[in-house]
């Protein structure tokens, strides 16, 4: 059995209370230290840097330029120091029906998308094994959008449509913008 000892001496049991008392503080300052030592480090090692920060920024302003206008950027964001190339997505004649005019659209253009010279050969090889997904792809959207739409300045919806759908299509943001030329539409 255990034996109980009686502490007679009150000074002996105060003292004894003090001293666990400072032991619990100096061991929960000791954990929150701890804790406050982690979070520092793993700031450091998680906060991004100069170059980073800066290429945030500059995506940042064109997105917020861009939804400042009431739109969304029409090009994904290009690394200047890298050399682009235009590729050539092919000619298309598009006829679209309009029910609501009944009227037909007969849209023709050229498209090209521009690409990271680095990259060309693998964006070629990635086009050939899903060419024609690709076309029909740009024939949908172009067959779904309204008149509106095709007669903007700068068919910046369309680009934007065209360019993420490529884009999920070759399953890496190979091209960062297209381009339309030999662009026009005629409505009978």
């Amino acid at each position: 059995m255990a034996e109980v000892t009686e502490i007679s001496d009150p000074e002996n049991l105060e003292s004894t209370a003090q001293s666990n008392g400072l032991i619990a503080k100096f061991k929960a300052f000791a954990v929150v230290g701890v804790i406050v030592l982690a979070q520092c480090g793993a700031a450091i090692f998680l906060l991004p840097t100069a170059e980073q920060t800066a290429a945030m920024a500059h995506s940042h302003q064109a997105v917020q330029a861009a939804s400042d206008s009431g739109e969304a950027p029409d090009e994904l964001p290009v690394d200047p120091g890298k050399p682009m190339q235009e590729f050539d997505l092919g000619q298309f004649s598009v006829s679209a029906y309009q029910p609501l005019s009944n009227t037909t659209l007969r849209i023709d253009f050229h498209l090209y998308g521009t690409v990271e010279a680095s990259e060309l050969a693998q964006v070629s090889q990635d086009l050939e094994k899903h060419r024609n997904r690709i076309r029909e792809d740009v024939i949908v959207t172009v067959r779904g959008s309204n008149i509106e739409d095709l007669t903007d300045a700068g068919l910046g919806l369309i680009k934007r449509r065209i360019l993420d759908k490529t884009n999920r299509r070759l399953g890496k943001p190979y091209f960062k913008s297209v381009i339309f030329s030999d662009f026009s539409f005629l409505e009978q």
